[in-house]
């Protein structure tokens, strides 16, 4: 069995490349599984999200409790067992061996590196090799990953909590670079910008560096995930294509930000051109 980790930062485009993986055989996407895992984090999201309608909905269109895949499990979300990540990740493990056999792949968009640690922690348990397990770091151009930050508060953006917004970037990115540079594990990085102006190309260059190869066109529309706790926005309302959002060219308060925070644009240059050499090798 192969396993994939989806490292990023919010609004990264986790979720996109969660989807896009599983257009492929074999490959299902299952969304931010330590989330629905996690007791606190069940608890916040049924805080602010409870009263919508599809807040329970699989992105296969069923219930949690009715889905092909989750409904087996569901006694173990957060909202019901507060049993250590790592021991409910190996029952997930054995369902989805059980389920789809032990050449389907396994797609994780938790995004963080402490649930990742316990994934790691999980396949030695589980027997599953390091060489079975790949990352894919999701992320999104500084300026664009500050207006995302600015449409979920419900403050009047200032020049100071964009700053803050860079900074958070950059202390993240920095973490997950790192990793990425310290680990054995094969891992690829995916600009959230590329992915939506060609998510074919970006996409086949991604696979290709995970060694999963592609054998079929890459669509938002055709593939096997089920997808429990991810962006909703995107899973369950109608999203007919990939668009990318330009807003951040709005607010001069991005504009002044990235001219003042060197560190921030040096690291975002740097990771355009490490993708860059990436995609030439």
């Amino acid at each position: 069995m192969k396993l994939v980790y989806i490292l990023g930062l919010e609004h990264s485009g986790t979720t996109l490349t969660d989807h896009l993986l599983s257009s492929q055989p074999n490959v299902i996407g299952l969304g931010e599984v330590s989330s629905y895992f996690s007791p606190s984090h069940m608890r916040y999201y049924l805080k602010e999200c409870g009263d919508l309608d599809d807040h329970d909905i699989c992105s296969c269109g069923s219930q949690w409790s009715k889905c092909e895949f989750w409904s087996s499990l569901n006694h173990l979300n957060g909202g019901f067992s507060d049993l250590p990540l790592e021991s409910k990740y190996i029952e997930l493990v054995k369902h989805f061996s059980s389920l789809y056999g032990t050449d389907s792949v396994i797609v994780d968009s938790s995004k963080n590196l402490a649930s990742l640690q316990q994934v790691l922690n999980m396949a030695q348990r589980a027997n599953i090799s390091k060489d079975d397990i790949a990352i894919v770091l999701c992320i999104k151009d500084v300026r664009s990953f500050a207006a995302s930050m600015i449409k979920r508060s419900e403050n009047k953006p200032s020049l100071l909590s964009v700053m803050r917004s860079f900074n958070y970037w950059l202390g993240q990115n920095r973490k997950f670079l790192k990793f990425l540079d310290t680990s054995d594990l094969c891992s690829c990085v995916s600009l959230y910008e590329a992915l939506c102006s060609a998510p074919n190309v970006e996409m086949e260059k991604c696979l290709a560096r995970i060694g999963l190869g592609s054998n079929k066109d890459i669509s938002i529309h055709h593939n096997s995930s089920h997808i429990a706790m991810g962006n909703k926005g995107f899973t369950m309302r109608n999203r007919e294509k990939i668009v990318y959002d330009s807003s951040w060219t709005k607010f001069w308060q991005i504009r002044v930000a990235f001219l003042f925070s060197w560190p921030a644009r040096k690291l975002n240059q740097k990771i355009y051109s490490r993708v860059g050499e990436q995609s030439n090798l």
